[in-house]
């Protein structure tokens, strides 16, 4: 039954992951010259667990890795609910509200690389320091605009005010 399907679906994905496992691990490598040395980065030895945990123990990492997975989280959410809102909220047709839907879903293709090619920018010139404004601007600017996304509805301009 239908119940039955989406979790007979997710087999699929995890049949792709067993076959390209294998395959990303002994039909690659690290760079194009071949397996990547450490020496290049004057190191004598690879890093160790500790030294990753060392890493994720640096509260700027910390503030990273949260600002990012909030950012991605509220994306997923976005991505889940936005074609049942706009049919919801607008009365756009399931089929179309779908495809306003994916055109969210398609900004943030660009989104995210302008953000990672601006938070690349502010390492650059400022460090990490830099590039945590850039993640904290561009999270305030996410919530700022997402609040407002609330306060849309038919009477104050609709969806496509609602998706610009």
């Amino acid at each position: 039954g239908l119940g039955a399907s989406w979790r007979a679906a997710l087999c699929l994905p995890v049949g792709m992951y067993v076959v390209l496992i294998p395959l990303i691990v002994f039909g690659t490598q690290d760079t194009a010259t071949g397996k990547f040395d450490v020496a290049v980065l004057g190191k004598s030895k690879k890093a160790d667990v500790m030294t990753y945990v060392k890493c994720c123990l640096d509260f700027r990492v910390f503030l990273m890795i949260f600002q990012y997975s909030a950012c991605f989280g509220c994306e997923l959410v976005m991505n889940n609910i936005l074609a049942t809102h706009f049919h919801d909220a607008f009365g756009v047709e399931l089929a179309a509200a779908g495809v306003l839907a994916m055109c969210f879903g398609a900004m943030n293709l660009f989104a995210r690389s302008l953000g990672g090619i601006a938070s690349d920018w502010a390492n650059k010139r400022w460090q990490m320091t830099g590039r945590l404004w850039v993640h904290f601007l561009s999270l305030l600017g996410q919530a700022v605009f997402l609040f407002l996304f609330g306060c849309i509805d038919k009477a104050t301009g609709g969806w496509p005010l609602a998706l610009a």
